[in-house]
């Protein structure tokens, strides 16, 4: 019997994601299943788990019943994602990012995709920042030189038409031109950091003319990955 109900949530694809959320929060199959016994059909066992999600995502939700509708749901659920930033902690941050990884999963009804909660488990998963918080000048001629190829790289993959770039006639001229100094620059025997320093900062200038703005704090800039994707 046992093996036919969890049969039967694997072959959910709302249900296995549900659960699977839900034991990463550290809730036992065993209770899992003990709620399930409550319910006599999917549908009403999968409305509990919906709102055991929600709670265990927001402290806000914790008492559910004293919201009357969904509108004061998704107000309150705002409020509190409005508060949260970088320096919330990973204890409260990680529930919220995950269960965005899975809802976006699920937002497309289509899709057969599966959040892997194997590597979840087993790989090394964390908190990033979307738009990175510091430019991190390369210090070392080896990470200038890599940094550079990558730049490289790059805007040839632009001029053969692999990017869609929207950019002007006089910005696809100067990356054109970063790109030839570049190589110059790789190609000589004693590779000069001067010259780089100089050269890192025209490329900010044309590829990255914000950086110099104040960095997102919000949840909004922050996203959750294995180590390999970041």
């Amino acid at each position: 019997r046992y093996f036919m109900i969890l049969h039967e949530w694997f072959n959910d694809r709302v249900l296995f994601h549900l659960i699977g959320f839900l034991v990463c929060q550290r809730d036992s199959i065993s209770s899992l299943v003990t709620l399930s016994g409550k319910y006599e059909t999917r549908e009403n066992f999968r409305s509990a788990l919906v709102r055991r999600v929600f709670e265990k995502t927001f402290s806000v939700l914790s008492r559910m019943d004293e919201y009357e509708d969904q509108g004061q749901l998704r107000t309150a659920v705002v409020e509190e994602l409005d508060q949260l930033t970088d320096q919330s902690g990973r204890s409260r941050l990680l529930p919220v990012l995950l269960l965005f990884n899975i809802a976006s999963l699920l937002a497309n009804p289509k899709s057969n995709s599966r959040f892997q909660f194997n590597r979840f488990k087993s790989d090394a998963w964390d908190i990033e920042h979307i738009r990175s918080v510091a430019s991190g000048f390369p210090e070392s001629k080896e990470k200038q030189k890599a940094w550079l190829s990558n730049v490289v790289q790059y805007i040839s993959n632009v001029e053969d038409g692999c990017n869609i770039d929207s950019n002007t006639e006089s910005d696809r001229s100067k990356s054109h031109n970063i790109r030839q100094e570049a190589v110059v620059l790789l190609g000589q025997k004693i590779f000069n950091s001067d010259n780089f320093e100089v050269l890192f900062n025209r490329i900010l200038d044309l590829f990255d003319p914000n950086g110099s703005e104040e960095i997102d704090q919000s949840i909004g800039n922050l996203t959750l990955l294995d180590r390999s994707t970041n």
